[in-house]
């Protein structure tokens, strides 16, 4: 919810997800947050291709802030 006190709202938060051709056993995933706020994951996807080759073996999770890329706007209330 946007308000843990007003739970009739809510709010989405886009994450992406990149996983290896070849997922191992281990199931290892890495979240990767932007120096926040204001940063989107789709910001920095290249950079991250480049850095983490696919056969690494990991998930990468890629959010997006709230308020930034395919999150919900932010907002306040009156």
């Amino acid at each position: 919810p946007l308000n843990y006190a007003k739970p009739d709202r809510n709010i989405s938060l886009a994450m992406s997800r990149l996983t290896p051709p070849q997922p191992t056993s281990a199931n290892n995933t890495l979240f990767v947050l932007t120096g926040g706020p204001g940063g989107s994951g789709w910001g920095i996807l290249a950079v991250i291709a480049e850095l983490i080759p696919a056969t690494s073996g990991l998930t990468i999770i890629l959010p997006d802030h709230r308020g930034t890329g395919w999150s919900s706007a932010l907002g306040c209330d009156d």
